[in-house]
Order: structure tokens, then C-alpha cells, then sequence
């Protein structure tokens, strides 16, 4: 089966921008919080993953080593938005990333369970057709976005 979209010449056609770096953050539901500390959330709570390889605790435990416990339960997702609603249910604490969970962060749906952060080499990328960029509801597509993720430049090559 040839997959047309691969073809050379449809990449020329088509322009990038870089929304954002990923940058991950632990996060529990507040009702998690309630009689302890986040340090024995981290230690005794499970840790939910948006990956089924669970790389994204591992890479924690790398930098933060001792952080969490060592019989920590895992509650395994295989996205991002599954892992977030799972935390927002009091399910344990995620791994999410700070752009993405800005709005339940502001609002108390979600609350940061530690200061540190990881910053996965990972981007969000907008990919769309060059002759888009002129088309009036394009252009207010992509200025609510920059409105939505501020300090992160419309970038194009």
C-alpha cells in the first residue's frame, strides 16, 4: 500500500511551527492531596502513565531519584488525555505536560505535586499547507493559538 502523504513533493508544500517544548510536571487531583503531603503522594501513591513503556516515570526517577517509592503502584494509559482524566478522578498522580494542563492548573482541577520538571526533548508542532497560511480563518486559527500559548512565537520554515 504506498501512502500518498509520504511522497517528496507534498513536504514542500507544506510549512512547520514549533508550538512548544514538552515539559512534564507531576499533578494530582486535590482531593489526593487531602490529609498528607505531596512528598508522601509522591512516595506511597500511584503513578499514572500516558505510555505503555512507562519511560516518562522512569526519566523522574532519574532525575529526582528517591522521589517516589519503590513499591509505587502504576495505573497504565496509552494517551495523554486518558492519563489527565484519570488524575483529574483522583485516580494518583501524572506526569503531564504544563501547557497542556495549564487551564486545570489555574483553576484547582489539578495541582503540582513537586517543583521539578522534565523537559523531554519532545515538541508540539502545527503542520499545515502553505497556501492556508493566506486564508483569513487560518490566520485567526493561528493567533487564538498564540493567544492560548503565550511566549510561544509563530515559527515557520
Amino acid at each position: 500500500m504506498h501512502n500518498t502523504w509520504l511522497r517528496p513533493r507534498l513536504f514542500c508544500r507544506v510549512t512547520t511551527g514549533v508550538r512548544w517544548e514538552e515539559e512534564l510536571i507531576p499533578v494530582c487531583s486535590p482531593a489526593l492531596l487531602a490529609g498528607t503531603t505531596p512528598e508522601e503522594v509522591l512516595k506511597t501513591g500511584r503513578l499514572v502513565d500516558s505510555s505503555m513503556d512507562r519511560l516518562d516515570w522512569r526519566r523522574w526517577e532519574e532525575y529526582y531519584p528517591g522521589s517516589t517509592g519503590a513499591d509505587n503502584a502504576h495505573l497504565t494509559f496509552d494517551t495523554l488525555e486518558s492519563a489527565i482524566v484519570a488524575v483529574k478522578c483522583g485516580q494518583g498522580i501524572a506526569l503531564v505536560d504544563a501547557v497542556l494542563t495549564r487551564d486545570e492548573l489555574l483553576t484547582g482541577q489539578l495541582t503540582r505535586v513537586h517543583a521539578g520538571r522534565i523537559i523531554t526533548g519532545g515538541r508540539y508542532t502545527l503542520v499545515y499547507p502553505k497556501r492556508v497560511k493566506r486564508s483569513s480563518v487560518f490566520s485567526e486559527f493561528l493567533d487564538w493559538l498564540e493567544q492560548e500559548v503565550p511566549g510561544h512565537p509563530r515559527n515557520s520554515a
